[in-house]
């Protein structure tokens, strides 16, 4: 199951990677009402959503030991494989998955002017990338 979902994942990533530059680049400007972004709106919260069960499974995932007595096998205990997630990744992959989207979407229909603000709203997305 895990490799498969790693495949999923690494597919995601490779989208993420392509689209949400040219997103922020050239079709923020051809895009003017909500309605134009619902295909891609809809796209990024199915990704997202499916990045956040990616934390959580990360918080339950098993890694090899490097110790001397077990090194080559996998080893699990939730306590250590939620340590061990947190002082990785953790960070970088929730300030992924949060959707600033929303803020993007509250300053398309508010009376706020558009601004580079919409553009910056979506740059922690790339952060998935990393």
């Amino acid at each position: 199951f895990r490799q498969k979902w790693d495949m999923l994942i690494l597919a995601l990533l490779v989208y993420v990677s392509l689209f949400t530059p040219l997103q922020i680049a050239f079709f923020e400007q051809d895009f003017a009402t909500l309605e134009d972004w619902m295909g891609w709106f809809i796209m990024d919260l199915i990704i997202d959503v499916v990045f956040i069960v990616d934390i959580v499974l990360n918080f339950r995932t098993a890694w090899m030991s490097k110790d001397a007595d077990d090194y080559g096998r996998y080893v699990f205990d939730a306590g250590n494989a939620a340590r061990r997630y947190c002082k990785g990744w953790f960070t970088v992959d929730l300030l992924s998955v949060i959707p600033f989207y929303f803020i993007d979407i509250y300053l398309l229909y508010s009376d706020i002017p558009a601004s580079a603000a919409s553009s910056i709203v979506r740059v922690p997305k790339m952060l998935k990338m990393v």
